[in-house]
């Protein structure tokens, strides 16, 4: 298995609980910074 390593910074999303994002699933948002560095660098 390849190794994985952080090679940019963005910010990530964030909100009160029971905010804006409540109804938006953890892995999705997690999602998001991943696929802005993503194409930050080039590798879509």
């Amino acid at each position: 298995m390849p190794e994985a390593s952080i090679c940019d910074t963005v910010r990530a999303p964030t909100s009160r609980y029971g905010g804006a994002l409540a109804a938006i699933q953890a892995d999705d948002l997690a999602a998001l910074p991943l696929a802005a560095i993503a194409l930050i660098v080039g590798r879509v």
